[in-house]
């Protein structure tokens, strides 16, 4: 089910094999965690774009995109940048710009094959996906059916412990933190302390003009 597909005279498949060759690292098990394009069994022109979590790959999320890929929904998700790589050249080259690119690049390339988009993402992937529709136009966004957000990136904070777990597995977690606060600031603005998180949530959703789900555990 989660192999890689080709699809004839379709830029999707290109895309994403060229995107993954970029991936900065020396990692051999890197491989098996590629990005995936799921073709429903059902002629559909309905995909749905999901970005995973900082530490994640597209195969984590199996169960979730198996279930939408059955609702005759194609997928597409990309695995980002020197996500839990322990090579140093990746994070050498780590930016959350590159993955606010990769995501606007091929929600272009979906907008051109498909009449009707859902966005999807979680933690780090759901700023990514909400990034990218804040910066879409007007006409643009009409092709947006619906954005499905799972405890998204409004800001990270690190303990010492998952700071000592990176250590240990030579993930330099405090960059990667600084690069999601970074994402974090340009997709939801500076977070403002004062504000509990629902609030927070709700003037997001203010702004969408499309069917929007946030799911947001409080503390």
């Amino acid at each position: 089910l989660f192999s890689f597909t080709t699809i004839d005279a379709s830029s999707i498949p290109s895309f994403i094999s060229k995107h993954d060759q970029e991936i900065v690292t020396e990692d051999e098990s890197w491989k098996e965690n590629q990005s995936i394009y799921l073709k429903s069994d059902e002629r559909t022109n309905s995909v749905m774009l999901f970005m995973p979590g900082l530490f994640e790959v597209p195969k984590d999320y199996k169960t979730y995109l198996s279930r939408v890929r059955k609702m005759g929904i194609d997928i597409v998700s990309l695995r980002l940048n020197a996500h839990l790589s322990t090579d140093p050249k990746a994070h050498k080259k780590l930016h959350y710009k590159d993955w606010v690119k990769s995501t606007k690049e091929i929600l272009d390339i979906l907008s051109k094959e498909y009449s009707q988009i859902i966005l999807s993402g979680h933690s780090t992937g759901g700023a990514l996906v909400l990034n990218a529709y804040n910066k879409m136009s007007a006409v643009e966004k009409k092709k947006i059916k619906g954005i499905f957000l799972v405890a998204p990136a409004l800001d990270v904070v690190l303990s010492k412990s998952q700071l000592n777990i990176g250590k240990a597995l030579g993930i330099k977690m405090a960059y990667h933190g600084m690069q999601v606060r970074g994402l974090a600031s340009e997709a939801f603005g500076k977070l403002d302390s004062k504000k509990g998180l629902e609030e927070r949530i709700k003037k997001e959703a203010s702004r969408i003009s499309t069917r929007t789900c946030f799911i947001q555990a409080g503390s």
